[in-house]
């Protein structure tokens, strides 16, 4: 598998477990969102390499496995660790990023201004 199977998961609300490793994934897509009954979800050894903030909708995901993947500017002791400390990371690094993209928009627009 090269994509996350959001559509053909979306049929199934009472999945909790999810195993997609050992494939070659490269995005979580937002539509992740669906599958709130999952409390597990395997993504090791795919080819995500940048921090999957949609994984912060699975409210309910007790376990997320990460491990394997070429992340690129992720703590290697985030993904391997516990899904409360993944979560907390993601949370934060989404926050800092909405903070970033509100400063870039105050530097946007003509130099003359």
């Amino acid at each position: 598998l090269t994509r996350f199977p959001v559509k053909d998961l979306a049929a199934l609300p009472s999945l909790t477990f999810l195993d997609l490793s050992n494939n070659f994934i490269y995005e979580v897509p937002d539509t992740v969102s669906r599958l709130q009954g999952l409390t597990k979800l395997k993504l090791a050894n795919n080819q995500l390499r940048f921090p999957p903030f949609e994984l912060l909708h699975l409210t309910n995901a007790k376990k997320i496995t990460l491990k394997g993947n070429p992340f690129i500017r992720f703590p290697k002791s985030v993904y391997t660790g516990e899904t409360s400390e993944l979560m907390r990371f993601l949370q934060n690094l989404e926050n800092e990023n909405e903070q970033y993209s509100k400063v870039k928009l105050m530097f946007l627009g003509d130099e003359r201004c």
